[in-house]
């Protein structure tokens, strides 16, 4: 791609030698001096222990062509196209996005965030999805997918950066996915991985104390979930569903996020008459029952994810799953088939004796809670719990 196309969207403060940028070819973006190939343009990102600006004449000498910064202060004599912007992350993933030709807008895509249960949530979309007539990806905590092959990516977080993220929308599109769910972490909204994407529905599962070694503050912490709920609310209909933004009535914080207004918004909950309602709920140690009062009428569910967090996890899923059309009977049947989902109050079989094992990654005070509040239903006796 042309730089000068490229960069035709993006707002700068300065332009360092602009002349010879006229007929500039852009083989590929980076933020890595140490992968810069050949004619690609360095993004000069500071990260939380390195800065990106202290690299820019090792990606000059491995062959980057032009630079984006945001620190106008550069200490040495640039011979190439470069821009000063006011936010390198917040442009990374606007040229990541342009350069791959805005895959987002080509499909349906649901982001999902919240301090718990968003891996569990979005695999029993997966699930629900892939059991209709639609091709699915997802792009969450336990990797990426496209129908049912997985994608070796490396990656190893929630959220993929900027670049990866745009990479992995495109290769979607080429392979004909129609609808994309991806887990959008705190970190991966605060710093911008999913800024260029353009979301149709938007899930908040709840919100607890979480990563404020990161966020500093309960405030910032909300106010980095709900970057989400902005980017519903700011977007226009494109793919023809409507811009939609799920909520969990039963959490605290729901006041604060319910200001966000899209074309449609939705709640569920446990506790409080919402769209989507649960009542009636038995559990046994394998399954547990309940009934979902929605649209006018009562939907029997039945699951082997035990526990009211996976009640309410269901019931996101469910009101996503709706929004998008998919009927209540491969709904009702694709939930009551999943076993469980990896590391999420997983049980383990074992022939060592008379007890239950399972595995959670629960790691925040509430999380803790729900599992510890499941299981006890399961025994009188002791519960060990090996946690660090």
């Amino acid at each position: 791609m042309k730089f000068k196309k490229l960069i035709s969207d993006i707002q700068t403060k300065k332009f360092i030698n602009k002349n010879l940028a006229s007929n500039l070819e852009i083989t590929g973006i980076s933020f890595d001096s140490r992968k810069i190939e050949p004619g690609n343009i360095f993004v000069a990102v500071k990260g939380e222990n390195h800065d990106g600006h202290e690299y820019l004449e090792e990606a000059m000498q491995k062959g980057a062509v032009a630079l984006v910064c945001d620190n106008p202060n550069i200490s040495f004599k640039i011979a190439i196209p470069t821009i000063i912007v006011h936010n390198s992350r917040k442009t990374l993933a606007h040229l990541a996005a342009k350069f791959y030709d805005y895959p987002s807008k080509k499909l349906i895509l649901v982001g999902i965030t919240g301090t718990d249960g968003k891996t569990t949530t979005c695999e029993i979309i997966y699930n629900i999805l892939s059991s209709s007539s639609k091709k699915v990806g997802i792009i969450s905590t336990l990797g990426v997918r496209m129908g049912n092959e997985s994608i070796e990516t490396g990656l190893h977080t929630t959220t993929p950066d900027a670049l990866e993220i745009q990479k992995i929308l495109a290769n979607m599109v080429k392979n004909n996915v129609e609808i994309a769910i991806m887990e959008t972490s705190s970190h991966g909204l605060a710093q911008y991985r999913v800024e260029a994407c353009d979301f149709d529905i938007g899930l908040l599962t709840n919100l607890a104390y979480d990563h404020l070694d990161y966020h500093k503050t309960l405030d910032e912490y909300k106010k980095a979930k709900a970057k989400l709920l902005q980017y519903v609310a700011d977007s226009k209909n494109i793919t023809g569903t409507e811009k939609t933004i799920i909520l969990n009535e039963d959490d605290e914080h729901f006041p604060y996020f319910n200001k966000f207004k899209a074309d449609k918004n939705i709640g569920f909950g446990i506790n409080i008459k919402s769209d989507f309602r649960a009542t009636n709920l038995k559990t046994t140690q394998n399954r547990m029952e309940f009934l979902v009062n929605a649209e006018n009428s009562q939907y029997s569910i039945n699951s082997s994810l035990l526990g009211n967090h996976n009640v309410q996890n269901i019931l996101a899923a469910i009101a996503v799953c709706r929004t998008l059309d998919i009927s209540w009977e491969v709904i009702k049947s694709a939930i009551a088939t999943i076993s469980s989902v990896l590391g999420r109050l997983e049980k383990i079989d074992h022939d060592k004796g008379n007890f239950h094992v399972f595995i959670d990654f629960a790691h925040t005070p509430q999380a803790l809670k729900n599992v510890l509040g499941t299981v006890r239903q399961f025994t009188e006796n002791q519960i060990h719990v090996v946690f660090g």
